[in-house]
């Protein structure tokens, strides 16, 4: 080979190079001290879990102790009217007031809060004996508004929403909302009332308590409230005061040996495949053996996992399920990048020869 064809042949090796990034692994699971591993990783998920089976479990709890499920509990600011048949001079529409009373004709203050409609009923009845004889008492709620949670973000209606039962759930009030918008991501934040009876927490025994935890919200997949095949529905009883947060889908970021690195949105299921797929697949570079998913842990931290791609797609390994914010890096196997490294010079060398003979 002659001098000025080897010169030719590194000059396009060096050019190829700068087309090609060779992308190492970062040794994630070599104890980097760039990412907490792959314990930490898994850990984060498990505590929003436990979280949240926590808040299910208690609210459960509170539910089955209430005599009536079903039944609403009169509160402060409700509009009720209470009507006495033939006698409508001694009917009533009044709100209850902070004490917890409805002002009567005669009568005067009645206490009604934490009273079912039914309970309501007989106590004005009770009350109206001394003046009516056999008192024939309807009540009917004009406005629910001692019992509320809020809903914020991306549904279609926006608000403050009354439950206007004791056993409205998570799903039904999404549903009052106009349920989600196009923009909204998999999963559903709750943020428990700033009440001592709304926050749970998990005692050593694993049993729910009462006692003071942090106002911190609980995150709620979207797939589990509407359950599946195999799967029953996820139902969370709300309790007044609730705030629930449908927070954008978000992006997630594909980098390394792919077809299109760069930010894709994230939809409802994407996993660690799934984004290779959405990002036009990988290079012939790749090492499918050790591609990376980093994640943001909070505090400042980020944890980071290896797995197997070629696992995942043949012999049904485990995929990992992307949050808005993660990075999926798929490093470069050094003896293919190599070899495409060659592969790209020919071409070169075969686009300037010669032309296409018709």
């Amino acid at each position: 080979m002659s001098f000025t064809y080897r010169i030719l042949i590194v000059f396009l090796l060096l050019s190829a190079s700068a087309c090609l990034r060779y992308v190492p692994s970062s040794e994630v699971g070599n104890n980097s001290n760039s990412f907490a591993g792959e314990d930490e990783f898994f850990s984060y998920e498990r505590r929003l879990d436990s979280q949240l089976k926590a808040l299910v479990t208690y609210r459960e709890t509170l539910t089955a102790s209430r005599p009536l499920i079903s039944t609403y509990q009169v509160g402060s600011g409700d509009l009720l009217e209470i009507a006495v048949f033939g006698l409508p001079d001694m009917g009533t529409s009044d709100r209850v007031t902070p004490g917890g009373q409805v002002t009567m004709p005669l009568v005067g203050g009645v206490p009604v809060a934490g009273l079912t409609l039914e309970e309501v009923r007989a106590t004005v009845t009770e009350a109206m004996r001394t003046y009516v004889r056999n008192p024939q008492i309807s009540v009917f709620i004009r406005e629910y508004e001692a019992h509320k949670v809020s809903v914020v973000g991306e549904v279609a209606t926006p608000g403050v929403y009354p439950l206007m039962r004791n056993d409205y759930t998570l799903l039904e009030v999404l549903s009052k909302a106009g349920g989600r918008t196009e923009r909204a991501g998999g999963r559903v934040i709750l943020i428990p009332s700033n009440t001592a009876a709304s926050k749970a927490k998990v005692s050593s025994e694993g049993k729910p308590s009462t006692a003071p935890s942090s106002n911190r919200g609980v995150e709620i997949h979207i797939n589990d409230l509407f359950g599946g095949l195999d799967k029953a529905p996820l139902s969370i009883g709300l309790l007044s005061g609730d705030t629930i947060i449908v927070p954008q889908a978000g992006t997630f970021e594909v980098d390394g040996e792919i077809i299109k690195p760069g930010s894709y949105r994230l939809s409802t299921g994407t996993t660690a495949l799934s984004a290779v797929a959405a990002a036009g697949g990988l290079t012939y570079s790749a090492n499918v053996n050790a591609v990376e998913v980093v994640r943001d842990i909070g505090s400042g931290k980020k944890a980071a996992v290896i797995i197997d791609l070629e696992d995942v797609a043949l012999r049904n390994g485990k995929d990992i399920q992307l949050r808005a914010g993660d990075l999926v890096r798929i490093p470069s196997a050094s003896g293919r990048f190599a070899g495409r490294q060659v592969v790209e010079v020919i071409n070169s060398v075969f686009s300037g020869v010669g032309g296409r003979v018709n």
